[in-house]
């Protein structure tokens, strides 16, 4: 049976999992097959959505020049689970994405939604 999306039990594997990678280098092939998938991530991050017509790239930053953008560190998404003091618990990289969207008061994507790893469904 496939776990539940932010279950306990889930949340506890990937954390394990996670652990066990940790330091381990991340190499992304840039070629013809992964370019259509960066290209729909960097287009995600630009698009302007939701009610306060903003974009991820309008409210974060890798460099922290902009006054007000949350610096985001390198590597992000390897950080995850990680533990959140507002979730009191550990949460999933889903789980802040869709913590985005609703910030940004778009209309989150459910959990599992293609557009979290494939934006080019979008």
């Amino acid at each position: 049976m496939p776990l539940a999306f932010e279950s306990k039990e889930l949340l506890a594997l990937t954390a394990y999992v996670a652990r066990q990678s940790r330091g381990l280098p991340i190499n992304i092939a840039i070629d013809v097959r992964s370019k259509p998938f960066l290209d729909a991530g960097s287009e995600a991050f630009h698009r302007r959505q939701g009610q306060l017509n903003l974009a991820c790239a309008s409210v974060t930053t890798t460099t922290g020049e902009a006054p007000r953008r949350k610096v985001i560190p390198q590597a992000h998404p390897t950080g995850y689970p990680l533990y959140r003091l507002e979730w009191q618990g550990l949460g999933s990289l889903e789980r802040r994405l869709r913590n985005c969207l609703i910030g940004i008061r778009a209309e989150p994507y459910a959990f599992g939604a293609r557009e979290f790893v494939d934006s080019s469904s979008t």
